[in-house]
């Protein structure tokens, strides 16, 4: 409902690496080792059923890759809400 309201909105990914502690005496000095990515854009359910069906493939693929080539059931693809995303702007920072 909210997409179909408003389709802005942003995603954000982090992939953290852990704790940088060296030389820190005091815990509130401490840093955190990381990547992050913020995607702005717009956002749109999947209605191709073949469409969504490869997507979530990949996932599957991805993911749990033991039942990878098992086919999906239909009813699991159409009650399933598949979101593109269509970028608009991407930024990433790290901190090493």
């Amino acid at each position: 409902d909210n997409i179909n309201r408003n389709p802005k909105v942003c995603f954000e990914v982090d992939e953290l690496f852990g704790l940088l502690t060296d030389n820190i005496e005091n815990a509130c000095d401490t840093e955190a080792e990381y990547n992050s990515v913020v995607i702005v854009g717009n956002a749109s359910l999947l209605e191709d059923l073949d469409y969504k069906h490869e997507v979530l493939n990949k996932l599957v693929e991805k993911y749990t890759p033991q039942f990878a080539g098992k086919e999906l059931p239909d009813k699991m693809i159409k009650g399933t809400a598949v979101i593109e995303l269509d970028m608009v702007e991407c930024t990433g920072k790290y901190h090493k």
